[in-house]
């Protein structure tokens, strides 16, 4: 039996096993879907936690948020946790050449070769990469979501509240509460051994509560011809690869009262390309520059939350996060890193519509890089930090205003003490009407790898800058990001709309520097300024309880402290997205676009496939046969049917974070159809 047939059989067999699991702990007793009694205002007026750490309705809320309701999950479906949040308003997916292929882009900020400027949060919580700074590939393509209740997003800073990372948006990932008790298991297969399998379980008694969530994804496989330069003198590699995509992923909580226990495990494995090693084959003859990454993460939090009056609450938590990394192929890399966290949150109320927020966190990071292929070898090691952050905000609701402020503390091992303040105005002059005027900072401190990182491809700036009397000088300084917002939002019943215009300006941004006339080997170095300013305008429209519009529009221009013509990212200057969805009498048929503007001519592909304009239509459609058959058993039994890209647009990008990014690699293979089933019980 080959590897292609055995991982159809576990698939097949891991279906059956979840199928008879799911009877065996069915619940005869719970009779409604979750979510499917919320009214059309409470869809469209949901509240938020994200921007108070409180819950608030958006129009409240300190911060341009967006949020994808269970309604839309359900509606517009999505593989991946990556699929739904390129959904999300002024949000693209893109991808970068090596350590992080999964990536998404807020508003435009794709200037690092990672994600670190955006802080992924779970129920609240940061789940943080501390090595190279913010690497979240395994996370998007492998977090369960079917456990999933919403999704909410800060587009713009966030570091207020939640400190290193949160630069140019935060996501928070609410997952369900087991208020209803339930089994769902669900499965998909599609062309080339495409499939993806899941289970939830839901289970309440009392107090305690219990949530667990699983997930297996392959995509089976995509074949193409990778080209490259060959050597410094000259020539053309053409490689053919595979390019893997599979992982697993897991997510799980126990709640009793205030107390709550929740931890995840997300793996993923692709492919990652590298065409300045292709081309520097005669310094590193180790075989062609392409080959399998995969990515881990172990996340767990212990939380305690208590209100003990109307004036006052507290929450304290507990967080770990460790993050694997491992290649096949030079550069060899086998990375290691963990973050441990203690917060502590205060809520104040000590009059009507006046709220403080009063919170510390003292943290460790510490880890490693090695290689692959001699465990003794080790690039980072003995490396640690330990960091400090407190943070103060304030709001004040008249009838026609709301003022907010706030400042965040920072000290990291190592640096200065690091302010970031806060402060806003929201105006009501009419029902329904928002108009907020918002400032916003943040800031990113330098990752260990960027510190201390000792290979032959990379180095970090510690190690680069040693005196020779061995005196470490710290040389590197945090990221820092100013953002002015100004916007109008409206909000009804069955509509929300909003207009909205930003301006960023990010200094001191740490990017590779890979100009050999400076540094012998490429390092990391301040060398980053960038300004990026935009307009955006989202909405969506229930026309019923059945027929729901949405849409979203991002014009955005970046540019670099050089003003080199042409956006300093490789992102479209213009994207617009928008989807149609009818859910009714047991039907749901979605579908959902996303448009991509043809990338600055300076990001010409000179070699591999060039993608211009292009469209990502993806169809999300479903039956639920307990529509008539009224079952007091089994809640939902349907039959699902998706298509993935369905234009069939082969999309290949940039080759973001090296010298030249001219060459494009693969990022979005062509259709794909999946059918599938999902039952509830």
């Amino acid at each position: 039996m080959n590897h292609i047939q055995k991982k159809k059989c576990r698939m097949s067999s891991a279906i059956t096993v979840l199928f008879f699991l799911s009877i065996s702990s069915a619940n005869q007793q719970e009779m409604s879907l979750e979510g499917t009694d919320m009214s059309l205002e409470d869809l469209v007026n949901i509240k938020v936690k994200v921007a108070s750490k409180s819950e608030e309705s958006i129009s409240d809320a300190p911060g341009v948020i967006s949020v994808i309701t269970q309604d839309q999950l359900k509606r517009f479906g999505g593989t991946t946790l990556g699929d739904v949040l390129k959904r999300v308003p002024s949000l693209l997916g893109t991808t970068v050449y090596m350590t992080d292929r999964s990536v998404i882009a807020s508003r435009g900020d794709q200037v690092m070769p990672s994600s670190s400027h955006i802080l992924f949060l779970i129920n609240g919580r940061p789940v943080r990469e501390v090595l190279e700074g913010g690497i979240k590939s395994e996370i998007y393509e492998s977090f369960p979501v079917t456990v999933i209740d919403r999704i909410e997003v800060i587009r713009g800073p966030g570091s207020v509240l939640y400190g290193s990372q949160a630069f140019s948006a935060v996501i928070n990932v609410v997952t369900k509460s087991p208020d209803i008790n339930s089994v769902t298991v669900s499965g998909a297969l599609g062309r080339d051994l495409h499939n993806h399998v899941s289970a939830n379980i839901n289970y309440k008694f009392g107090d305690f509560g219990m949530t667990f969530a699983g997930r297996y994804a392959d995509k089976g496989g995509w074949n193409t011809d990778w080209r490259a330069p060959k050597d410094t003198i000259g020539g053309i590699d053409t490689v053919n690869v595979t390019i893997p995509d599979y992982g697993p992923g897991l997510y799980g909580e126990l709640s009793f009262k205030g107390l709550r226990l929740m931890g995840s495990i997300n793996q993923w494995s692709t492919q990652y390309y590298v065409p300045d090693y292709q081309k520097a084959k005669a310094v590193f003859p180790f075989g062609d520059a392409t080959g399998r990454i995969t990515w881990e993460k172990y996340f767990a939090d212990i939380g305690y939350e208590h209100e003990f009056n109307e004036f006052y609450s507290f929450s304290v938590n507990a967080t770990g996060t460790k993050s694997r990394l491992k290649t096949t192929e030079f550069p060899f890399s086998k990375r290691d890193a963990y973050e441990i966290i203690v917060e502590e949150t205060n809520h104040f109320k000590p009059f009507e519509n006046f709220n403080i927020l009063l919170g510390g966190v003292l943290g460790y990071i510490t880890g490693e890089e090695g290689n692959t292929l001699d465990e003794k070898i080790k690039f980072n090691e003995g490396h640690e930090q330990i960091h400090f952050s407190g943070y103060l905000q304030l709001d004040y609701r008249w009838d026609w205003c709301k003022a907010i402020g706030g400042v965040q503390l920072n000290k990291v091992k190592d640096f200065d003490v690091d302010f970031n303040p806060r402060a806003g105005l929201i105006f009501y002059p009419f029902d329904n009407v928002n108009i907020k005027t918002l400032y916003s900072t943040a800031y990113r401190a330098p990752s260990i790898n960027e510190l201390y990182l000792n290979h032959d491809a990379m180095r970090g700036q510690m190690v680069a800058r040693l005196p020779e009397d061995g005196v470490k000088k710290q040389e590197l300084k945090p990221e820092k990001v100013n953002t002015f917002d100004a916007g109008v939002n409206y909000q009804d019943s069955t509509v929300q709309f909003g207009l909205n215009g930003f301006y960023s300006k990010m200094d001191n941004l740490i990017i590779q520097d890979r100009d050999t006339t400076r540094y012998k080997i490429p390092t990391w170095d301040n060398i980053g300024q960038v300004t990026i300013f935009g307009l955006e305008c989202e909405g969506k429209y229930y026309i019923t309880r059945e027929w729901l519009i949405e849409g979203s529009i991002l014009y955005q221009e970046s540019k670099d402290k050089q003003h080199s013509e042409g956006n300093a990212a490789p992102l479209p200057a213009f994207s617009a997205k928008g989807g149609l969805s009818y859910q009714g009498y047991g039907l749901t048929v979605s579908a959902f676009n996303s448009y991509w503007q043809a990338l600055d001519k300076k990001f010409t592909a000179k070699m591999n496939k060039s993608t211009g304009n292009f469209n990502m239509l993806n169809l999300n459609c479903s039956y639920n046969f307990n529509y008539l058959i009224k079952s007091r058993v089994i809640k939902e039994l349907s039959i699902t049917f998706a298509a993935d890209n369905l234009l069939d647009e082969e999309v290949w990008l940039p080759a973001w974070g090296l010298l030249d990014p001219s060459s494009r690699i693969p990022y979005n293979e062509g259709r794909t159809l999946y059918g599938g089933f999902k039952v509830t019980f």
